[in-house]
């Protein structure tokens, strides 16, 4: 589970920041890739809700933050590799 921070600002804003740790296991005799991923800052905004039918909508928008060069394509772009 990546740790993520949230804060509600309103009633109906949310922000928050995040950071993923990816682990990838390909077939043998290839070597296990893992890492940090991309951190990335967002919010979410409901902008429309009705308790009476229980319906809301919201936007969720989020900017991702590439930290490190992957030479490998098959990682994402700020993937941190490991040997082992």
């Amino acid at each position: 589970m990546p740790p993520v921070f949230t804060r509600g600002i309103t009633d109906a804003l949310d922000l928050y920041a995040g950071l993923g740790y990816q682990r990838i296991v390909p077939p043998a005799p290839e070597t296990v890739e893992r890492g940090w991923g991309n951190p990335a800052v967002g919010a979410k905004w409901r902008f429309y809700e009705n308790e009476a039918s229980k319906l809301s909508f919201a936007l969720k928008p989020e900017i991702q933050f590439p930290v490190s060069d992957s030479h490998d394509e098959s990682l994402p772009s700020a993937f941190a590799t490991g040997r082992g």
